[in-house]
């Protein structure tokens, strides 16, 4: 049986150029079956042009004696061909192929392990912080096991940043939720209208909230989260509405933050109205300059002029725990190092 395996690096849509990677001991006898040109004299860390078959031409590349990559056109029906043409060959299609094998080029597992990462973050913070870590990894710490405890307690916050977080507005309706949606997202992702109901059903899309490092504040990047807009919570005799409501009620039980949002002329939604207690409170619709009454615990915005909102996002990422962290802290952030950290906590 052969252990050739097959793994698209590229997404599966259509592209100028698709890049297959096929590895394994039997790799070179399974590409012999579609190339006229022998594999094993192909020089090392050079592309060559060559014939796919009568499937395509394209670039091909030798990163080591096992481990090939083939970049043809990125039509899906070319990929989908050479794929089938390879499994036909022998190779199986390995989904999740071991970081070190992905990136062969890499200095070690731990570099490996970092550029995995890297490929995967969705929040331009995470990429500072991961290229740091193979310094503060190589080599392991001496740590405690209580240290140990503490590195992956923080490593369940430090993967927001690769994972996007949920953030779920709750209010009534006509308080401005789509429209902070909208104004931090800088498209209409909402519908806004001055009529209840407006938004039926839970709408939202990838924000990126502004993000400083405690002992780098001057490197300002930025923090990917889930921004949710949940329908305005209000009694209703449309079924259809009120099932959306019951939805949202899920949405925001299972949110990393809940902001509930009221305006001048609304309530806060009540304790029975939600599935748990917001993290922020704002209000919107009154000038910075404006009494706040007696909630001064409350953040105030404006949220189509975009005042005030920055400090919204800056007590976002305090709520995701996301608040102090440093470019110089070890992050358990591969299963490798969870793994090691979780040996010593032992």
């Amino acid at each position: 049986m052969s252990d050739a395996r097959l793994h698209v690096m590229t997404a599966h849509q259509p592209g100028a150029i698709a890049i297959v990677q096929l590895a394994g001991r039997d790799a070179q006898a399974v590409l012999a079956t579609l190339l006229h040109d022998p594999p094993a004299s192909w020089p090392l860390g050079r592309l060559r042009l060559v014939r796919f078959g009568d499937i395509d031409e394209g670039l091909a590349g030798r990163i080591d004696d096992a481990v090939f990559q083939l970049m043809p056109h990125g039509g899906l029906r070319v990929v989908s061909r050479l794929i089938e043409q390879l499994t036909h060959a022998g190779a199986e299609i390995d989904d999740r192929p071991p970081p070190r094998e992905l990136y062969p080029e890499a200095a070690d597992e731990l570099e490996a392990d970092m550029l995995a990462a890297m490929a995967a973050a969705r929040s331009p913070a995470a990429l500072m912080l991961l290229a740091r870590q193979p310094k503060l990894w190589r080599p392991p710490p001496e740590v405690s096991p209580e240290i140990s405890l503490q590195i992956l307690q923080r490593a369940a916050v430090l993967d927001r940043l690769c994972v996007p977080p949920t953030v779920v507005v709750v209010g009534r309706p006509n308080v401005g939720k789509s429209t902070l949606l909208n104004t931090l997202s800088g498209k209409a992702a909402s519908l806004v209208a001055d009529l209840p109901g407006t938004t039926r059903d839970w709408v939202g899309g990838m924000v990126e909230l502004d993000f400083n490092f405690a002992d780098q504040p001057e490197a300002t990047t930025s923090l990917a989260v889930r921004w949710l807009d949940t329908p305005g919570l209000r009694r209703s005799d449309d079924r259809v509405e009120q099932r959306a409501i019951e939805l949202a009620r899920s949405v925001i039980a299972a949110a990393d933050v809940v902001v509930a949002m009221r305006d001048p002329d609304t309530d806060w939604p009540t304790p029975d109205e939600l599935p748990r207690q917001p993290d922020v409170r704002v209000i919107n619709k009154i000038p910075l300059a404006g009494s706040p009454g007696d909630e001064s615990h409350a953040l105030r915005i404006e949220a189509r002029s975009g005042a005030g909102v920055d400090a919204l996002q800056h007590a976002v990422v305090a709520a995701l725990g996301l608040g102090q962290v440093r470019l110089d802290e070890p992050w358990a952030f591969c299963p490798r190092l969870k793994s090691l950290c979780q040996t010593i906590a032992i």
